[in-house]
């Protein structure tokens, strides 16, 4: 017996919850456990995490009251 399966679409895993509290982000990714990252290592992209392949937070305004968290997931 032999077939071809057509498969159309993507298999997609919920992303990471982001939190923040005082100067800390919070990471909870499905299947594990939550972790915290600060501000600092965040500028840095020093994360190590088995869910997060990086992450990156840009500051928009001199004032660094406003940023973008760029995560790229495994």
């Amino acid at each position: 017996m032999a077939g071809v399966i057509h498969f159309y679409g993507r298999v997609v895993e919920a992303p990471c919850q982001l939190s923040t509290i005082n100067n800390q982000i919070i990471m909870d990714c499905p299947r594990a456990e939550a972790i915290k990252i600060s501000a600092q290592q965040l500028e840095k992209g020093n994360i190590h995490n088995e869910n997060i392949r990086s992450a990156q937070l840009r500051y928009i305004n001199p004032q660094r009251t406003l940023a973008i968290l760029d995560v790229e997931y495994r």
